[in-house]
């Protein structure tokens, strides 16, 4: 596997250059800052100074040189404040990647999205995919809550597709490669977004407020009014008495004022919606004029983006110029003066509803390709941040030909498998492979030998596997399969359920899913199966179950045992393999090198546990 131990002190490197210009920027921030308050008060003195002289070409030339130096230094100062702004979110998104690189859980920030699971989840509470310190949390770069809410949908996905699999996979492969196309627009979203953005407000006001039907024949006969006003205006010079341009203006008013408080607050929402896609706006426009050129698979995903038609500096234009349309009626007197000969505030309203029309069809599409992109560039990004992990290959080929006995290749094959959620320094990695439908995997070992990682190192593989993300293998080959896990068991005192009835109902619903027809075998891994109840009905138990399993070949799995007897069912089980984990003694301490090799356990260490924790132990026993 590549070697990712450069990685870290590349970022260092970049963080302190950042560092570094953040402290040159800031002192000239400073020296700004006093440059705007002598230019304030020096032109202000000169300027009341000149007044002396009674010569007002020289107040109105100093005034004039005054405030330009004044605007000047206030644009530059403004200018190295945007940089500013700029520098501290890069050197945010280095530290973030430095921190995930070396599993710094305390510097990696928190899912926008919830981390709840459904009880039920085939494998979501069992292999840390959402948590504390889950694999969601690892990888989750997005900046949209719809965004986070879509990485997680992806990692828990239980409906399996081998041709999304497979797009995915090469639309991350793509975003991998352009590293700086990923954190320019990271960094263009969270200058304007400042913090987490929550799009289904956006999506919520689009469909909430109705049509107004009356609006486009209330702007017409208030055209025609305001028309008949102007008329009455110019007549005034032709010896029209005013009390017609009075009457008209009074009764055009009235109308005006009534209408406008059954419209509501439309000129609140257009703020409202300039304000909400301004957030997304330097990330829309970035990927709207962004070469693409041999990207394809970029490309054809942010096609919305750039269709000239649709595209979103349309719609930011056009919104643009309503703000400021509406701006001008915030003075009082402006207003009437704009309404008085043309139904200003109405022509706006009608822009709003037009405008809410467009989006209503456009946004969506926005937001389902923006959290598309968000999930492919955290799993890009996490890619990225791991030089020795792979590109899994999926496979198409479900195993065995059962009808007429012949054996294709290798089902799940892996090499160099570690667990992403391990620190690095950490982390020891296996290989293991499946070859047939059926097929069960018994892993025995001892307490802390590393059964049940080995489960996770699996599954959570298989999940970013068919997320399309990168996995910590050398090399994995597999095809799609419906994950089942029985790992992390929980009791229930609401419920009513003790430990071993949560686990009973969990093994039989596995059972009842690989009893379902479906076109993706199920692979299940079973961490201490039984470990409820005692042991000799945890015995008689297991050894049925596990012949219940072999009996059906739509899927294959693994079981962790303390149980030696199960071994011996290899016997009657011919698709049972036996593996094992062991721990080995030295000066007197346990020491486990977390490696999975065939054939049985041969060492026990409960006991020896018992013994170096101070607990009595019959040492005749050991």
């Amino acid at each position: 596997m590549a070697n990712r131990k450069a990685y870290p002190g590349r970022f260092r490197s970049q963080i302190q250059r950042l560092q570094n210009r953040l402290i040159v920027l800031e002192r000239l921030s400073y020296r700004y800052s006093s440059y705007r308050l002598i230019a304030f008060f020096t032109g202000a003195g000169l300027g009341a100074g000149s007044l002396y002289w009674r010569d007002g070409g020289v107040t109105t030339v100093v005034i004039a040189i005054a405030l330009f130096f004044f605007v000047a230094t206030v644009r530059i100062h403004q200018r190295v404040e945007r940089t500013i702004a700029q520098f501290n979110i890069l050197r945010r998104i280095k530290e973030d990647h430095l921190a995930r690189m070396q599993l710094d859980w305390d510097r990696i920030q928190p899912p926008s999205a919830p981390q709840r699971v459904d009880p039920t989840h085939p494998y979501g509470n069992d292999l840390d995919i959402v948590g504390e310190r889950s694999l969601h949390r690892l990888i989750d770069t997005t900046v949209t809550i719809g965004g986070s809410q879509r990485l997680k949908e992806r990692l828990l996905e239980v409906s399996p597709n081998f041709d999304r699999t497979i797009r995915n996979q090469r639309l991350v492969k793509e975003l991998t490669q352009m590293v700086h196309f990923r954190e320019r627009l990271r960094l263009n979203f969270e200058i304007a977004a400042q913090g987490s953005f929550d799009s289904d407000k956006l999506l919520d006001w689009t469909r909430r407020q109705p049509m107004i039907a009356y609006l486009r024949p209330l702007i017409i006969a208030m055209g025609i009014w305001s028309t008949a006003n102007l008329c009455l205006s110019v007549s005034y010079f032709f010896g029209l008495n005013l009390i017609w341009l009075y009457l008209s203006l009074g009764g055009y008013f009235l109308v005006y004022f009534v209408s406008l408080l059954k419209l509501g607050d439309f000129f609140g929402e257009i703020l409202f919606l300039q304000s909400g896609l301004k957030k997304m706006s330097a990330a829309l426009l970035y990927l709207e004029t962004y070469s693409y050129r041999e990207r394809r698979n970029v490309k054809e995903l942010c096609a919305p983006f750039t269709d000239p038609d649709c595209s979103p500096s349309v719609h930011l234009n056009r919104l643009k110029k309503m703000v400021l349309a509406i701006g001008l009626r915030m003075n009082p007197v402006l207003q009437l003066a704009l309404n008085c000969f043309f139904p200003w505030d109405f022509y706006f309203v009608d822009q709003l509803q037009r405008c809410k029309t467009e989006l209503a069809r456009q946004l969506p599409v926005w937001l389902e390709t923006w959290y598309e992109l968000e999930t492919a560039n955290s799993l890009a990004n996490f890619a990225y941040l791991n030089p020795g992990y792979s590109f899994p290959k999926i496979t198409v080929a479900l195993m065995e030909n059962e009808e007429n006995g012949e054996k294709g290749q290798e089902i799940f094959c892996a090499s160099e498998m570690g667990h992403p959620l391990i620190h690095p320094d950490q982390r020891i990695t296996n290989d293991f492979v499946f070859g047939n439908r059926g097929d069960i995997a018994l892993i025995t070992g001892s307490n802390m030998a590393g059964k049940s990682s080995f489960l996770r190192t699996i599954g959570v593989n298989l999940c970013l596997a068919y997320a399309g993300g990168a996995v910590h293998a050398a090399e994995l080959s597999a095809p799609i399969f419906r994950i089942y896990a029985c790992i992390r068991v929980n009791d229930s005192v609401t419920e009513g359920f003790s430990y071993f009835y949560a686990e009973v109902r969990r093994l039989r619903t596995l059972l009842s899913e690989l009893q379902r027809k479906d076109d993706f075998p199920l692979l299940f891994l079973i961490d201490e199966i039984f470990k409820g109840t005692n042991n000799r009905e945890r015995l008689i138990g297991s050894q049925s179950y596990i012949k219940a399993l072999s009996e059906l070949r739509n899927g294959l799995g693994m079981i962790t045992t303390h149980d030696l007897e199960l071994v011996k069912l290899d016997r009657d089980v011919p698709q049972l393999k036996n593996y094992h984990f062991r721990e080995d003694v030295i000066d007197g301490k346990m020491v486990f090198d977390y490696k999975l090799r065939s054939g049985p356990c041969p060492t026990t260490n409960a006991l020896k546990i018992m013994l170096s924790q101070g607990l009595p132990v019959d040492i005749s026993e050991l």
